[in-house]
């Protein structure tokens, strides 16, 4: 990412439930304080705690180096024997498959059944209307 990237994971502010396997994930990468904050607050992440927490693996002073770090990651990829490549990455992405396959049917019911729920439409609404939301 570059220098000026900001993250944010606003479920909760929204009425909703961390989706894409983050509640397993984002506790695993970065401790379960650092995803409380992240997760329930929706707390920004500046670049460098990205980098810090392996949010990222670099981060470059404006979009020009990022493409440049980026082209030269994939020429480095792409020079490697093709077939090792593919195998290292199964078996690093095998690792916990089945807990994160978990994870994802589990948060799925779950965000499916907040988007239903008053919370998550007063939120919504709020957000168009460019106003504070009120939950009662």
């Amino acid at each position: 990412c570059t220098r000026g990237t900001r993250f944010q994971m606003p479920f909760v502010a929204l009425g909703l439930c961390p989706e894409g396997g983050s509640s397993l994930l984002v506790p695993q990468l970065v401790g379960q304080a650092r995803a409380m904050s992240w997760l329930l607050l929706g707390s920004p992440i500046a670049a460098d705690e990205a980098l810090q927490t392996g949010l990222v693996n670099a981060v470059c002073d404006d979009e020009a180096a990022l493409e440049t770090e980026t082209l030269a990651l994939v020429r480095r990829l792409a020079a490697l024997p093709p077939a090792a490549v593919i195998a290292a990455k199964a078996l690093i992405k095998d690792n916990g498959r089945e807990a994160v396959r978990t994870a994802l049917v589990t948060e799925g019911r779950e965000f499916i059944h907040r988007l239903t729920q008053p919370e998550a439409r007063e939120a919504l609404a709020a957000f168009r209307e460019k106003r504070k939301p009120v939950f009662r």
